[in-house]
Order: C-alpha cells, then structure tokens, then sequence
C-alpha cells in the first residue's frame, strides 16, 4: 500500500481481502531529487565529482533542531528523508486482526544488527500476538522519534 494511504482506505482494501503489503517500520523519504545536495552546497564542480556524499553521511538541520538525513546513490540522486521513522508497532494487532497479511520493515540502511532486532520486535507480535513491551524497546533503538504518519491519524 501506499505511504499517503489514508485509514479509512486502508480499512476498506483489507475489508475487501485486497492483497497488499504494508511499510510498517523504515524512514520516511520527504524528496527524492537528481540534484547534487552536497555538491550545490559546496558548489563544486559536476564535472568532477568526488562521490563524497555517497562515503559520508549528510542531514539537513532545520530550525527546530530536527534532522534531515540524505543518502545518495552512485547516480547522484538524493533521498532525503523525515527526521522520525515510521512506526506502525502500536496498531500492529489491530491491522493484523483487520487482515493484513504481509507487513514490510524497510532496513536497507539498517546495521544488520539494528535490523535483526527491529525484526525480532516485530515478529513476536506477528507470532505471539504480543505487544507488551516492543515499543519501549523500538523507542530505545530509534531515540530521534517515531511516527504512525502518513497512515495513522492520532
């Protein structure tokens, strides 16, 4: 399903046994853009790109002190993404109960340690049923923030 999807909506495909699968925790991307993020701000030359952006890690910082991570790609393409990750564990039983039935973690950027236990958090509800105490947990990982947006309105 799509990251804008609305609950409403989202309700109704799974009413209607839509097969689909959901993002239930990963970043958010805000903009993906083929401009060079890094190299305008340096105001280097194109022509002779030193691939910094794609062996450092870059963020933008507003005035809120909140952080804009920007990942690159060997093609120049920038993605920057929200500062807090989405975060659906809270309504995890309720869509599960609603018939979802494939639930995606994006961890590409992920440490496989990080990943192995955002999934293992995960799983025990999938499994178990269980959500006691996971979102603490998942809180612990992810201290930057949490979000059950775009999806869940709260």
């Amino acid at each position: 399903a799509s990251l804008e999807i609305k609950d409403d909506d989202l309700e109704i495909l799974l009413q209607a046994k839509t097969p689909l699968e959901l993002l239930v925790h990963g970043p958010l991307p805000g903009i993906i853009t083929d401009l060079c993020i890094a190299g305008s701000a340096a105001a280097a030359d194109q022509l002779e790109c030193s691939l910094d952006c794609v062996k450092s890690q870059l963020a933008l910082q507003d005035q809120y002190g909140q952080t804009y991570k920007i990942l690159s790609d060997t093609k120049c393409r920038n993605y920057l993404y929200l500062p807090f990750e989405r975060c659906l564990y809270p309504h995890l039983t309720q869509l599960i109960s609603g018939g979802l039935q494939s639930l995606r973690i994006d961890g590409q950027n992920y440490s496989p340690e990080l990943l192995k236990k955002v999934v293992a958090i995960y799983q025990q509800v999938v499994q178990k049923g269980s959500s006691q105490d996971g979102y603490l947990e998942i809180l612990k990982l992810f201290p930057d923030g949490l979000t059950p947006m775009p999806l869940l309105e709260v």
